[in-house]
């Protein structure tokens, strides 16, 4: 929801934006969940959002191919192991917010899939998250301390 609304047509109304392990491409997502474990479960998804098949329709929903709208900062984490968004369609996302000026703070976690299981990664980046609401919001942040045994780094 947060790449689709800093990409969408009311994205002048937000400063930045938080987004962990969203899709990019919807087709490419539903792809993802129907050779997962999660199979059939996520059928209901497909139903929902309509023919994703159809590439102009797939291309017009998904906030990959209006990249090039976002002009607020975007921190964005993801799971290299992250079975359902693959870390592939997050680097091709930044890459394309990157290439058209935009600032995004991108940070892969090793050892995750989708989600933040380990504490160490969850502490390192919710502190992550402090500082870019407070840099992009005007606040304040606590003071960002070492985390033993993140996976964590910026891409």
């Amino acid at each position: 929801a947060v790449l689709a609304s800093l990409a969408g047509e009311d994205r002048g109304s937000y400063a930045c934006g938080v987004d962990m392990f969203g899709p990019s491409d919807v087709a490419r997502l539903i792809s993802s969940m129907k050779t997962s474990k999660f199979g059939s479960e996520y059928d209901w998804l497909e139903r929902r959002v309509g023919d994703v098949s159809d590439k102009a329709f797939n291309q017009r929903i998904s906030p990959l191919y209006h990249a090039s709208n976002i002009t607020s900062p975007l921190l964005v984490a993801q799971g290299v192991r992250d079975p359902r968004v693959p870390v592939e369609q997050s680097d091709e996302f930044v890459k394309a917010v990157r290439a058209k000026g935009g600032k995004v703070d991108y940070v892969r976690f090793d050892s995750e899939g989708h989600g933040l299981e380990i504490p160490s990664n969850r502490l390192d980046f919710y502190q992550r998250v402090d500082a870019f609401l407070a840099q992009c919001l005007g606040g304040r942040a606590e003071e960002k301390s070492f985390v033993a045994g993140t996976t964590a780094h910026e891409a």
